[in-house]
């Protein structure tokens, strides 16, 4: 039996003792628990050491390539993914700008969690458009921050983040995708609040 094969047999598996909602349990209490007990971890673009932000982009890059690896065909959310690659292609941080290797390690193993469980949903056009709308939403907010150097609306990609997988969860309607919006609500009020306390935003 091939790696690909037994990769699929063992995810029906977690599945069934709910490996995944708990992933996600554990991401929203670690962020919540680092951020008032262990702040230097979770200084998400503001420690002084550590590997560049820029770095995100082999997230992007091992998702494309898992994605490709474990299914047979592709729905939205592999659109998604793409575009986050190719944004962290043309959209850079600043040098200053890094994060620890817990956020490495969290990168690879979200995405790989996040695949397996959207990985046999199908879409109807109507869905389509709208996730393909946020999309386009939040990739201009990435350009005008990125690129533009506007913050007039310094967190509306956050926004833009949680209205795609909401909008994943309004079709799924299943306990892991709710964990996961769960989950980008904690993560992004977490940064926003380190973000405020810092006085200064990722360049």
């Amino acid at each position: 039996m091939s790696l690909r094969e037994n990769i699929k047999k063992f995810i029906p598996i977690m599945d069934r003792y709910y490996i995944p909602e708990l992933y996600m349990l554990s991401l929203i209490g670690g962020s919540i628990f680092t951020s008032l007990i262990c702040p230097n971890l979770s200084k998400h673009g503001y420690n002084t050491r550590g590997i560049s932000k820029n770095y995100f982009i082999l997230f992007y890059l091992y998702a494309i390539l898992y994605y490709i690896y474990i299914k047979d065909s592709f729905n939205v959310y592999f659109v998604h993914i793409c575009r986050r690659f190719v944004e962290c292609c043309f959209l850079k941080y600043s040098r200053r700008c890094k994060m620890s290797f817990i956020h490495l390690f969290v990168g690879f193993s979200y995405y790989t969690v996040v695949i397996n469980k959207l990985r046999e949903e199908n879409f109807g056009y109507l869905y389509v458009v709208l996730f393909l709308i946020l999309n386009l939403l939040q990739s201009y907010a990435h350009y005008r921050i990125f690129a533009q150097k506007k913050r007039n609306i310094p967190y509306f990609h956050y926004l833009c983040e949680f209205l795609i997988f909401l909008s994943i969860f309004y079709k799924v309607r299943s306990l892991f995708c709710f964990l996961n919006c769960c989950w980008i609500v904690t993560f992004s009020a977490v940064t926003i609040l380190q973000r405020r306390k810092y006085n200064k935003y990722d360049k």
